[in-house]
């Protein structure tokens, strides 16, 4: 963990009234950073305010800036997106360290304020407001990534559509929850007053969740051309039940706090809680990765050619990749379970025609 210090001081920086995401950000950093990175034109599906895919390309923020600038607490308990807001006295682009490696050519999302924000990062040319459930692109790409298809009523349309931009090495790189993340996430699932309060309205928001076998079945029957070549966990079980609850039951009044200090005494305070901070922090990311290692399961990558080989697998959260199939079939195993939000990794589709049969 020490290789990554440096990245989780980041990730805590930007999450600090929220430690617990600089644990799931830091751990997915591992695995996406590397697969998003890859040079060729870019398009991202749901980019939000741009701050994640900023810093996962590399781009890094001063240590006085954070996600609780731009937030609007009222609503909270009525399940409001305290995030969705734009304050356009603040100049993000001020507050920039060092820019990201690459640019993203084209980036999609729905809410106008959110890609205001993403425009004063200055890393990518084209932001577009529009449903990705409509999704309507042009060119061709080399990369697409996207970590909020769970959030999308019918995300093998979007897939299919997206590998029909594809470049003929493309690849698909999301994010998405598997049956196991319920298992982990109380709040998702127990219907009593206390764990619905602390779920927010959250699990209404996703829309489905897979195992890998199921997501593969629902890749052939919807006949996208799209396989999985490489999957790989990344959350274990101890992180998602902190995550579930975590600091957010108090976040909106440690933001007012923060938000009414002035800008000396809250980087003072937010430099003390940080360093307080991070020696839990490492120390739930070296669990992370030790019950990654200890875990027994296998993940299958598969290639264009029909074989196929195993690694241990993390616990939770998964990298998957797909390349472009010539046929109608999978590879790899068909049950295989995926802890909670998988990465997915593909490439260009094939000549067939999609299906028009449900998913």
């Amino acid at each position: 963990m020490t290789d990554f210090k440096d990245i989780v001081q980041e990730y805590l920086a930007m999450n600090w009234l929220r430690p617990e995401n600089a644990v799931c950000d830091t751990a997915a950093y591992r695995l996406i950073a590397p697969a998003i990175r890859q040079q060729g034109k870019s398009l991202e599906i749901g980019i939000g305010n741009g701050y994640n895919s900023f810093m996962l390309l590399g781009g890094r923020f001063t240590p006085d800036y954070d996600w609780f600038y731009n937030v609007k607490t009222d609503g909270f308990w009525d399940n409001a997106d305290i995030y969705d807001t734009c304050d356009k006295s603040l100049t993000i682009r001020s507050f920039i360290a060092t820019p990201p490696i690459k640019m993203v050519h084209t980036a999609i999302d729905h809410k106008q304020n959110l890609l205001d924000q993403a425009k004063q990062l200055d890393f990518v040319d084209n932001l577009i407001c529009a449903d990705a459930s409509q999704l309507h692109i042009e060119g061709h790409f080399d990369l697409i990534f996207s970590n909020i298809l769970y959030w999308l009523p019918d995300p093998f349309a979007v897939l299919n559509e997206a590998g029909k931009h594809l470049s003929d090495q493309g690849q698909i790189v999301t994010v998405f929850p598997n049956p196991s993340f319920y298992a982990h996430c109380r709040s998702y699932v127990d219907e009593s007053p206390l764990w619905k309060r602390l779920n927010r309205g959250r699990a209404d928001s996703m829309m489905w969740h897979l195992s890998l076998g199921e997501f593969q079945e629902k890749l052939a029957q919807r006949e996208t051309g799209l396989k999985v070549i490489k999957a790989e966990r990344y959350l274990a079980e101890q992180t998602l039940r902190i995550w579930d609850i975590g600091l957010r039951p108090l976040s909106p009044h440690l933001i007012k706090m923060a938000q009414a200090l002035a800008p000396e005494t809250r980087q003072e305070i937010k430099a003390e809680w940080c360093e307080t901070c991070l020696p839990f922090v490492l120390e739930q990311l070296t669990m992370n990765l030790s019950a990654v290692l200890r875990r027994a399961d296998t993940t299958s990558w598969c290639s264009k050619k029909p074989h196929s080989k195993f690694k241990r697998e993390i616990p939770c959260n998964t990298l998957l990749s797909m390349r472009r199939s010539s046929r109608n079939g999978m590879n790899g195993p068909s049950n295989q379970d995926f802890p909670a939000s998988t990465s997915l990794i593909t490439s260009r589709r094939s000549s067939m025609q999609p299906c028009p049969t449900p998913w």
